[in-house]
This record gives C-alpha cells, sequence and structure tokens, in this order.
C-alpha cells in the first residue's frame, strides 16, 4: 500500500499523520516504465530498506568516447517582434523578464494578478501570454479559463504557464484550463526561443548552423554567474545591482521570519506562500541554491510535514548566508 497514491491507513490521525502522498507512487511509475521493479523492508520502530532493481547496459569508456561527436547542428532561430502580455505578481520577476523579452525586440504589457491579465487581455490581441499561476485576487488557471471563455481580443491567444516548478499532473491540469504550453522559471533566452518556436512557428525563421560542443562546467553554485553575466548585458550593472539589493532585503526577511520563533504558531500555508514569492524572486536572479532550497521547503509545508520543515531551516540559513558571500563577490 505505501507504493500507492494518498495511501492512508487511518484517517483518525489528523494532520500529523497524512499518508503517503504522491512520491512513492511517482517512483514506482518511474521504475516500472523501466522495466525495473521497487520494495520496501520495514521494521516498526527500526526503519526502513528501500530496494530499486533495473538493468542497464553500461558502456565502456571507449564507447563513450567513440559517440561523442566534435560538433553538433544546432537551429538558429529568428522571432519576429511580438506584442506580448506578462501576468506575473513578482515585482522583480516581472522586471527581469520584461528585460529579457525587450532585448528579443518584443512589446511587452504587464498585469500584476489573474484578474487585470484577464481585463487586458480583453482589450488588445496580444501574439502571446506569458502566465504566472500562483497569484492573488486571480491564480493563473483561473484566468486562463475566463480569457478563454470571456471571447475578447486574446480569447485564441496562445497562454503559456510559467511556474518554478510543477508536478506532470499540474501541468496536466494547466493544460486542460486551456493553457497551450509551460516553462519554467527563470525562463532563459534558449527557453525562451524554444518555447515561442513551439508555440508560434508562423513568427519564426530557423537556419541551420554549426556549433562546436566545448566541455560543460557541470559544478552546482550557490549562484548562476552566467545568468548574472546575462541580465547585466541586457540591462546594466546598475540596475541588476538595485534588484540585487532588494531581492537581499526580501531573502533577509524570509530567513528572520521562518527562523523565528513565531513561526511555528503562523499558519503554514500563509508561510508557504510567502517562501513560493521569494523563490520566485531568487530564480530569476540566479540565486539558484536559495531557490532550491525554497522549493523544497514549500513542498514540506503544504505536506504539512513541519517536523522536517523546521529542522530544515538551519540548511535555509547556511545557504543564505553563502549566497550573500557568493554575490559580494559578483557584483
Amino acid at each position: 500500500q505505501i507504493f500507492d497514491d494518498f495511501e492512508t491507513l487511518d484517517s483518525t490521525y489528523g494532520r500529523r499523520a497524512e499518508g503517503t502522498g504522491l512520491g512513492l507512487g511517482i517512483a514506482r511509475r518511474m521504475t516500472e516504465v523501466m522495466n525495473g521493479k521497487i520494495n520496501v523492508e520495514s521494521e516498526p520502530g527500526k526503519g526502513s530498506t528501500f530496494h530499486v532493481e533495473m538493468t542497464f547496459t553500461v558502456p565502456t569508456i571507449e564507447t563513450v568516447s567513440e559517440q561523442k561527436p566534435e560538433s553538433s547542428h544546432s537551429q538558429n532561430i529568428t522571432v519576429s517582434p511580438l506584442d506580448i502580455l506578462m501576468v506575473e505578481d513578482n515585482a522583480i520577476n516581472r522586471f527581469v523578464l520584461r528585460g529579457l523579452l525587450e532585448s528579443q525586440g518584443h512589446k511587452v504589457d504587464e498585469a500584476e494578478d489573474g484578474a487585470l491579465g484577464v481585463r487586458a487581455s480583453e482589450k488588445k490581441a496580444y501574439d502571446l501570454i506569458l502566465m504566472d499561476i500562483s497569484m492573488p485576487n486571480m491564480d493563473g488557471m483561473q484566468a486562463t479559463k475566463h480569457i478563454r471563455a470571456g471571447g475578447g481580443l486574446s480569447s485564441t491567444a496562445p497562454i503559456v504557464a510559467v511556474t518554478a516548478h510543477a508536478m506532470p499532473e499540474e501541468i496536466e491540469a494547466f493544460m486542460s484550463a486551456g493553457m497551450t504550453d509551460n516553462v519554467s522559471k527563470p525562463i532563459d533566452k534558449g527557453q525562451l526561443l524554444s518555447m515561442i518556436a513551439r508555440t508560434l512557428p508562423h513568427k519564426c525563421t530557423t537556419t541551420d548552423e554549426m556549433q562546436t560542443m566545448e566541455d560543460e562546467d557541470m559544478t552546482q553554485d550557490v549562484i548562476d554567474i552566467e545568468r548574472l553575466e546575462e541580465m547585466k548585458s541586457q540591462m546594466g550593472a546598475e540596475i541588476i545591482q538595485t534588484l540585487v539589493d532588494r531581492f537581499i532585503a526580501e531573502g533577509d526577511e524570509v530567513v528572520s521570519r521562518v527562523t523565528s520563533d513565531a513561526a511555528k504558531s503562523e499558519d503554514v500555508l500563509e508561510l508557504v506562500a510567502h517562501m513560493h514569492k521569494v523563490a520566485g524572486s531568487a530564480a530569476a536572479l540566479g540565486f539558484s541554491e536559495m531557490r532550491l532550497q525554497l522549493n523544497h521547503m514549500e513542498t514540506l509545508g503544504k505536506a504539512q510535514d513541519l517536523d522536517t520543515l523546521w529542522s530544515s531551516t538551519v540548511d535555509l540559513e547556511n545557504i543564505w548566508h553563502a549566497s550573500k558571500a557568493a554575490i559580494s563577490e559578483v557584483i
């Protein structure tokens, strides 16, 4: 039963024992898709051991060397200027995404929540609508349904979900609500071009070009330096410094709030909403480790795994201190 979705043995346990959720169900499905099997050995009070068995063909070093090409073909995508509506409640995210879009020659209108996005879509025919999911007043899925049903000037425009992280069933729900595609935060230039090519192929021209493959540094840094450098080249160092200073204040606030004694008496869903917002800013500005930690704690809060949530605040503090030290060396 532990590998079934949302399995609960006793509904009288209440909020402190809410069942298995989806994690092990997803693990079972993924294992079975790869022709494997998963099982568990468990003894009450002592612990559990999980086993995953799969068969793989392991390539030799020579095989890997033979298969690695020295160069590859890629497509250079050119996009005609678009009229884009960006529906996003996070001010930092709006600023960064506007800079990326305008640097590519697109015109951008902003709406700070779903309700304002619906109104804007009724008055103007947009080529593309970028829709955040978690917003006050009206969320992204509700706004999409209103746009599709309202018959406004943009009722048939492509609507792309923009979200920090989403489960497969959530993405399916986005599509059922009337969305056309989805992209994950933070959106970079390559991701943006690929999405537009999928969504608006008639607005794109592509040419093949030879691209030399270079070794990639797979080290996961606390700060995504490449992203910051790209944003500085687009917007200027002074603007990026202003945004980073603003985010530092946001980060200090959320860390102080989550690690305070008062946090445990707060409504955990309100706390989760605050972490989600700051995680969005972290993603936009390349604070990659901070984003991952906040996303992780957000998931714990939604699952009501409060003991793990509170114990992870130490990691949050450490990552935040490391992030601030790293950013001071970059900017």
